[in-house]
C-alpha cells in the first residue's frame, strides 16, 4: 500500500475527509522525524517502536568485485513491531512469499 492508499483507507474508517488525513499523515511523519533526529525514541504500546541505533564502523565485500571495502559508522533507523503488528502476520504461511 502506498502513502496515497493509506489516505484513503484511515479517511474511510475515520469518517474523515482525505484531506484533513494527508495533514495529520503529514504532522505525523514530521514528528516522528524531528523526535528520531533528536535521539529519542518513538513508541506506540502495541503497535511498534522507532528508536536511532549507532552503528559500528565495519570491513564489507564488494559482491561484484570481492574486494574489501571499508563500511564507516553510522546511526540508522531500527524498527520493533509491536504485537499488533506481530499478530497481522502471524498467520501468514511462509510459502505464499517464496517466488
Amino acid at each position: 500500500m502506498f502513502k496515497s492508499g493509506l489516505i484513503k483507507a484511515v479517511a474511510k474508517d475515520a469518517g474523515l475527509t482525505q484531506k484533513d488525513v494527508g495533514k495529520v499523515l503529514a504532522s505525523l511523519e514530521k514528528t516522528f522525524v524531528e523526535t528520531l533526529e533528536s535521539g529519542e525514541e518513538v513508541q506506540l504500546i502495541g503497535f511498534m517502536t522507532a528508536k536511532p541505533v549507532a552503528k559500528a564502523a565495519r570491513k564489507g565485500r564488494n559482491p561484484g568485485k570481492g574486494i574489501l571495502v571499508d563500511i564507516p559508522a553510522k546511526v540508522g533507523v531500527a524498527i520493533t513491531p509491536g504485537k499488533s503488528l506481530k499478530d497481522a502476520v502471524g498467520g501468514l504461511k511462509y510459502e505464499d512469499f517464496q517466488k
